[in-house]
């Protein structure tokens, strides 16, 4: 219906700026692009963007800020994931391999794909560009001193962890490119 009616993308405000000639009584006729946009949201679809379709089709976005993959807006549930991944008991070829090359510094890098929890996986991915980053540390498994958690496939930038500097973020977008969505 969105598609059809030309509107590539919307949000809440704009479907807000959209309502004002019928909050107004300047127009009185049905919308059916207004119901379309009021029924996502009320599903909890807070924005939905389409791109040009390629050899696949079109890509649709939706993001919802209810059910699975609803996000809060923080980076918290990184950490909560991070710890549980480090203290998996199946992640302990990771630790040996560090601790056998460690000098000093043993940095783990970790790519989480879209099947781990969705708060997870849009916190790292970045969508909107916010830069949020964890509030509380990592609890550090040894040998462990360093972290890198990107989203895959990855966004605009990723998160670190060092010791001295605490949660940052590190661009994913290589310099002079712009972020294209995938």
């Amino acid at each position: 219906m969105l598609e059809a009616a030309g509107v590539t993308s919307f949000d809440a405000a704009t479907h807000q700026t959209r309502q004002i000639p019928h909050l107004m009584g300047v127009a009185t006729d049905p919308d059916p692009v207004l119901d379309a946009e009021g029924s996502l949201l009320s599903m909890g679809v807070h924005a939905a963007s389409c791109y040009e379709p390629g050899s696949g089709g079109p890509i649709i976005s939706l993001y919802l800020d209810r059910g699975e993959w609803a996000w809060d807006g923080t980076a918290e549930a990184v950490v909560t994931w991070i710890d549980g991944f480090m203290a998996d008991p199946n992640r302990a070829d990771n630790l040996r391999q560090l601790a056998a090359a460690a000098q000093g510094e043993a940095h783990l890098a970790v790519f989480a794909d879209m099947g781990v929890d969705g708060t997870v996986w849009r916190a790292l991915y970045d969508q909107m560009g916010t830069g949020v980053v964890p509030l509380v540390a990592p609890a550090l498994v040894p040998p462990i001193t360093h972290l890198w958690l990107f989203a895959n496939p990855p966004g605009r930038s990723a998160l670190a962890w060092d010791p001295h500097r605490g949660w940052y973020r590190i661009s994913c977008v290589p310099r002079g490119e712009a972020h294209t969505e995938r």
